[in-house]
């Protein structure tokens, strides 16, 4: 491959990497999503391509420094009634980049609203939403992210059997077995079927920290605790769900009255 392919193939990468950095950015801020997909990654790529791309074109791009350095420029003469003056791309380039340039700053100089909304939901949708109005949101500080997951250092923890590798029934086959029931059988949960249940409302899913129930920005800020009544080898309590630890950290007793678990037929 000749380095004029190469500097074409790095071209069209670029362009590919940055359309997608713009748009996802676009999407994050529109929508507030904390975490798009791979967003900042295609950044980091179209910044090392750009790398790539001024070391591929060096020399040009020094040939032409030093031609424009050493010669000055020379008078033009203004253009004829007859000729009309052609759009340049250099002149297209600063008007895309300056139309864009003013709508950024018409939208971090915009007013987030004049404090008339009476319906207080509204308001707080107003004053809240991700994004911020003004030159004072990007100078915010939103302070120290807190931890992803709550644990409680202090309690003592109970280990869970792991609830992977569990296969019940297929969705066809649960629909065809379902039946009314009015009267369940007598007996507590087992350990392991409290893990399957846990991990199937909060259990992490996948490498990246995302879980089974689902989360706006995948931020999930709710925590599971367990009023336990009748299970099977644990002490009758109120328990956290740790679920970096597939295990239970046991908070005391439960104030509550207790409530009552059986087992599904």
């Amino acid at each position: 491959m000749r380095g004029k392919d190469l500097d074409y193939l790095v071209i069209l990468a670029m362009l590919v990497a940055g359309l997608y950095t713009a748009v996802s950015g676009l999407l994050a801020d529109l929508f507030g999503f904390p975490q798009f997909f791979l967003h900042r990654y295609a950044g980091y790529v179209c910044a090392v391509l750009v790398v790539v791309h001024l070391a591929l074109n060096w020399e040009r791009i020094a040939a032409y420094t030093t031609r424009r350095v050493g010669r000055p420029g020379r008078r033009r003469q203004p253009p004829s009634r007859r000729e009309a003056p052609m759009l340049s791309r250099r002149t297209l380039l600063v008007a895309g980049l300056s139309g864009m340039g003013g709508f950024l700053l018409g939208r971090w100089l915009s007013e987030g609203g004049d404090g008339t909304v009476s319906d207080l939901d509204r308001r707080y949708h107003e004053w809240s939403k991700p994004g911020g109005a003004g030159w004072a949101g990007l100078l915010r500080d939103w302070g120290p992210r807190p931890p992803q997951h709550k644990v409680y250092p202090d309690a003592p923890r109970v280990d869970l059997p792991d609830p992977l590798g569990f296969r019940g029934l297929w969705l066809e086959e649960a629909i065809q077995a379902r039946r009314s029931r009015r009267e369940y059988l007598p007996g507590p949960l087992s350990l392991e079927e409290l893990s399957r249940l846990l991990y199937a409302a909060q259990g992490i899913t996948d490498p990246r920290g995302f879980r089974a129930a689902p989360s706006a920005g995948a931020l999930y800020p709710i925590e599971t605790y367990v009023v336990v009544h009748e299970v099977a080898g644990l002490e009758p309590g109120l328990y956290h769900y740790a679920v970096v630890w597939f295990a239970g950290a046991r908070l005391g007793a439960p104030t509550v009255v207790p409530l009552g678990v059986q087992v599904l037929p």
